[in-house]
């Protein structure tokens, strides 16, 4: 059984993956997006999780599927800065 996958465009987030165009895996197309690994992820004390994943996913139908939109980190953190921070 082949993977299926998908080219997408990441939107907004952190340096090392805004504006970046590649192909993704997508296992439920019912449900896309993905949490990815930075190395530019905001301050936090060390008694949070330090290493928190980039979450995107596309806005819902209509909208293209393929453009996926930087919607914050996983887990989130009272010192995250505001998601529209980041810039497009």
């Amino acid at each position: 059984m082949s993977e299926q996958t998908m080219v997408v465009r990441f939107v907004g987030g952190p340096d090392d993956w805004r504006g970046r165009v590649m192909e993704v895996p997508v296992s439920d197309p019912s449900d896309p997006g993905t949490m990815l690994i930075s190395d530019h992820v905001p301050w936090r004390p060390d008694d949070e999780d330090l290493d928190p994943r980039a979450v995107y996913t596309p806005d819902p139908p209509p909208a293209d599927q393929r453009v996926w939109i930087f919607r914050g980190w996983f887990p989130s953190s009272r010192y995250d800065p505001p998601v529209d921070s980041y810039g497009k």
